[in-house]
């Protein structure tokens, strides 16, 4: 081999079993969603998959319909939520292999609900601009609940989960963060005044599980810190382990004049 690739299931373990330690310290009932997609970040999704399962992970989530299509081939039987839009002609595959579907709009969630009962997951936008229904400011959340409410009564619709994703948990300051969660909180509280019930609340991403704590709510997504890589140079955590060493072989030695 010229170059090739070990991938350490036993510190993906490590890792992993770490961050359900860390999360339950703050509330023992929040959860560890595995994020796989795009090949478990190059680490092989079905086997990274199925061992997080074996050792009791529940939850996954993949950019897109092809790649939970995979997991549920290889016999993952957890929940798998996916990140990313579906078009609405193949939503009867997303009901065929009981998939979670991220939805950001009530349009797109009557257009799903045409085609049978899907599950789904409430995506907002509280700044980074991405995909979800804008909420920037607290001006927005009184809209943000009437759109949620609209999706909530769509018969064929079962609202599992909702969540917005940070912008800025790895960058220099606190402001930002603060300020999508506060956005965030206050939809929450809007609409659990409202009798809404909207399931699963998440927010962190890798940088924020364990930058932010007090963040955690119901369930923390584990991306690129389940590998065992940082989010960036702002994030520091010794506990985490890389799951991959990369190896190639050595062609040429060289001696240069200076």
């Amino acid at each position: 081999l010229r170059a090739w690739a070990e991938v350490d299931l036993g510190a993906l373990r490590r890792n992993y079993r770490m961050l359900c330690e860390t999360v339950r310290a703050q509330n023992t009932s929040t959860r560890v969603l595995a994020v796989v997609k795009a090949d478990a970040y190059g680490h092989g999704s079905v086997e990274v998959a199925k061992k997080l399962e074996k050792l009791g992970c529940t939850d996954f989530a993949v950019a897109c319909l092809s790649e939970a299509q995979e997991l549920r081939a290889f016999g993952i039987t957890g929940n798998i939520l996916i990140l990313g839009p579906t078009d609405a002609k193949l939503i009867n595959e997303v009901i065929e292999g009981d998939f979670i579907q991220t939805v950001d709009s009530l349009d797109y969630a009557k257009a799903l609900a045409k085609r049978g009962r899907v599950r789904v997951h409430i995506k907002v936008d509280t700044g980074m601009s991405r995909l979800g229904i804008y909420c920037h400011s607290e001006a927005y959340v009184s809209p943000c609940a009437d759109e949620i409410s609209g999706i909530a009564s769509l018969e064929n619709i079962s609202v599992e989960g909702i969540f917005t994703h940070f912008a800025d948990s790895d960058g220099d300051g606190e402001q930002f963060t603060r300020w999508q969660y506060k956005i965030f909180t206050a939809l929450l509280s809007e609409l659990e005044s409202r009798n809404i019930n909207v399931g699963v609340r998440h927010c962190c991403n890798s940088a924020a599980t364990i930058r932010y704590p007090e963040m955690h709510l119901d369930m923390v997504r584990a991306g690129i810190i389940l590998y065992g890589l940082m989010p960036s140079v702002n994030i520091k955590d010794e506990n985490i382990r890389p799951a991959m060493r990369l190896s190639a072989r050595v062609c040429a030695v060289h001696t240069l004049k200076a």
